[in-house]
């Protein structure tokens, strides 16, 4: 049983288990955000060639800490989604916040 536990958090400390944010952004975000992140969505201000890194970690934040970040039923939306797509730890928020800049067109 210590071997099985031990094999365990090895696996996991080691991020076999990381999230793949393109494929969470690919079925949950495209469809409001677009495939570059440049389609202005209903409600949340723009595209998001409009921020910064630090400002995505910081809504994305507002929005899990149930926050009213444009509109309330926008920011709803958004909880849900992010609580679907599994993220809800800082390392998560990073990570989507890191692939969400990577679209921007070069």
């Amino acid at each position: 049983m210590k071997k099985f536990i031990l094999i365990t958090a090895l696996i996991v400390g080691s991020g076999a288990f990381a999230m793949d944010y393109e494929k969470v952004y690919n079925k949950l975000c495209i469809k409001c955000h677009g495939a570059d992140g440049e389609k202005k969505a209903r409600g949340v201000g723009g595209p998001f060639s409009r921020f910064t890194k630090d400002e995505i970690v910081e809504r994305l934040h507002r929005f899990l800490n149930g926050e009213v970040v444009e509109k309330p039923k926008t920011s709803r939306l958004m909880v849900r989604v992010l609580k679907r797509a599994g993220i809800h730890t800082d390392e998560d928020i990073e990570g989507m916040a890191d692939y969400i800049i990577s679209l921007r067109k070069k």
